[in-house]
């Protein structure tokens, strides 16, 4: 911890990280919402990330964004709550994704066209790399996650218990409201997942991850697609990393309005990459 490490309050951490974002207090962006969110045991914890943010800004998000206009100013500015340095990924969005992102303090990595989640990851891993990030906390665009959740996600990671951290939906104190026909897709997707990649997790789609530098530096995502998501635990697996999961909430409420893929064929896709890996690297179960 750096020798100029002060007892900052809560609400001087916010005021600084606002300002770092240059995004002034006065203006109306729902701050005093975001602060109604963040209750007395959880501001602990936020404070110990503001200090190595302050002082070290190497806590880094990193959000996935194709078309997501309407949702991507409040992700960074929530997200900027918590981190030293926001990252959008555009992944060839038509719409004004990347001006909002980028007016609203986040730093964008652009790509001229869409080329797969699976891309957009490893543009942002490469980035966190590169910036010498010591976490990297992901999450998509769409709002169905919400970023005042990162200081618990990330809290396995801090505390030396983790390299790898996934907010599941489905473990103890999850609050969602996954559709059914999803809940079944992902149920099987993890399932097979966690057969063949050796670790027993209960969600092996959610968006919400965060990585820790070992991490970044072991992690080498080669699939473009959503296969990527389950490649994370195969590479995980092969490099002796340890994965957590703890409990987030998920909101879908706009899933149909938000969603820009067919999920059969983004579940079989999925689950083509699952067995595409037990074959090239002869999983043993």
């Amino acid at each position: 911890m750096s020798t100029h490490e002060k007892d900052y309050s809560y609400e001087e951490y916010v005021r600084k990280m606002h300002k770092s974002h240059k995004v002034h207090l006065d203006q109306k962006v729902g701050l005093a919402q975001m602060l109604e969110k963040v209750d007395a045991e959880n501001r602990e914890l936020t404070r110990e990330v503001a200090r190595q943010a302050l002082y070290n800004p190497s806590i880094i998000a990193g959000i996935p964004a194709y078309n997501e206009e309407r949702t991507i100013a409040q992700m960074v500015l929530k997200a900027g709550c918590h981190v030293g340095k926001v990252l959008v990924c555009d992944d060839g969005s038509k719409d004004m994704t990347r001006v909002i992102a980028r007016e609203n303090g986040a730093d964008v990595l652009e790509h001229e066209k869409n080329m797969g989640y699976g891309a957009t990851m490893q543009t942002l891993l490469r980035k966190a790399r590169e910036l010498g990030a010591d976490v990297l906390v992901v999450f998509d665009g769409d709002g169905q996650h919400d970023p005042d959740e990162i200081p618990e996600l990330i809290k396995p990671i801090l505390e030396g218990r983790a390299d790898i951290v996934i907010g599941s939906r489905f473990v103890n104190g999850a609050r969602m409201d996954v559709p059914l026909y999803r809940r079944i897709g992902i149920l099987v997707i993890t399932l097979l997942t966690g057969i063949f990649s050796g670790y027993p997790i209960s969600d092996a789609q959610s968006g919400f991850r965060a990585f820790n530098r070992r991490a970044l530096e072991e992690l080498n995502i080669t699939e473009i697609g959503w296969g990527s998501s389950v490649e994370v635990f195969f590479k995980a697996h092969h490099a002796g990393l340890r994965i957590v999961e703890v409990p987030v909430d998920c909101d879908y409420k706009d899933y149909p309005k938000a969603s820009k893929h067919d999920p059969l064929k983004q579940g079989i896709s999925i689950v083509a990459s699952i067995f595409s890996h037990v074959i090239r690297e002869g999983v043993r179960l």
